[in-house]
């Protein structure tokens, strides 16, 4: 009997915790998003609008990708909730909290949740940047 519900339970096991890691699906319904690109000053300004009009324990950030730029670093991040469903680019200056994400420029924490997520907004004559500025954990 024991042979048999071993294989069960482990399969069950092994389901549950593919499934929990996964981000939730989401589709974006704001125009911005969709026609202007993430780094461009329109985007950014549409996306801090909406992430000051949420509530901010409502909102998830998920790590997407890592991109070095003219010797610049930067991370890609997904930014939902039941309204918003959208990435964004960050420039990293200082990798603590994701010193594994910075030393593996990315490899093996696509998909892993940012909790606690912490940005700087960062604006000159020309342009706003987002600036990482700490996580409270990462859950990969």
């Amino acid at each position: 009997m024991t042979n048999r519900i071993f294989p069960f339970i482990l399969i069950l096991v092994a389901a549950i915790l593919l499934t929990s890691c996964n981000r939730p699906a989401c589709v974006n319904s704001n125009p911005i998003f969709e026609e202007f690109n993430m780094d461009s000053e329109e985007y950014l300004t549409e996306l801090l609008f909406q992430i000051d009009k949420q509530s901010k324990d409502k909102l998830s950030y998920w790590f997407e990708s890592y991109k070095k730029i003219n010797e610049k670093e930067f991370i890609i991040v997904k930014v939902q909730n039941n309204e918003l469903c959208v990435k964004t680019i960050m420039r990293v200056h200082d990798w603590k909290g994701l010193e594994g994400i910075g030393t593996t420029q990315g490899k093996g924490y696509s998909g892993a949740e940012l909790k606690g997520l912490k940005f700087l907004v960062d604006r000159d004559s020309s342009h706003t940047f987002l600036v990482y500025n700490g996580v409270d954990r990462i859950i990969d």
